[in-house]
């Protein structure tokens, strides 16, 4: 039987844990997500879908409970390699798209793979060959501002998935 890519046990998160204002975003979440499959949380504003999200991409260390990516607790790596983990293993497709203003839409889709030490060349191609699978290739030079609201989420697809991530989370 195959083993779980990601692992949630009694997982929660608490803010301002053992003070008055002590508020629970998530509580004893338990899940087993396999590779190759796709689910959808669904749920109220403010129930906890972006918490359990930005927990699994490894921004939100969990106040209680499990959680195991690939089999491994990555909030018991060290900085650096969590970061490694970040950039190559989990991709994230923002609700709000995050894509910076005053850069193009090619080196917004670009940007991460600065941080892996691909030189420029490589960056570009990349980045331009997602642009143009999702039907974007064509406003590469323009700045963000310039693009519909579509548009500006599948240049933030394209983003999400230029070091070819192993997980992606939208």
């Amino acid at each position: 039987m195959a083993k779980p890519l990601i692992v949630c046990r009694d997982l929660s998160i608490i803010y301002n844990k053992g003070k008055s204002n002590e508020f629970r975003a998530l509580s004893n979440v338990n899940t087993d997500i396999y590779e190759g499959e796709y689910i959808i949380l669904f749920g109220a504003s403010g129930s906890g879908k972006s918490t359990l999200m930005y927990s699994i991409q490894g921004s939100l260390p969990p106040g209680e409970g499990t959680l195991l990516i690939r089999g491994d607790d990555i909030y018991s790596y060290p900085p650096d390699e969590r970061v490694y983990f970040q950039r190559y293993v989990m991709g994230i497709i923002f609700q709000s798209f995050n894509l910076i203003g005053s850069l193009s839409v090619l080196d917004n889709v670009a940007l991460p793979m600065i941080f892996c030490d691909a030189d420029k060349t490589t960056r570009d191609r990349r980045a331009q060959s997602l642009l143009d699978r999702f039907g974007v290739g064509h406003v590469s030079h323009k700045i963000p501002a310039m693009l519909s609201g579509g548009q500006q989420q599948r240049v933030s697809v394209s983003r999400s998935m230029v070091n070819d991530p192993k997980i992606l989370l939208a």
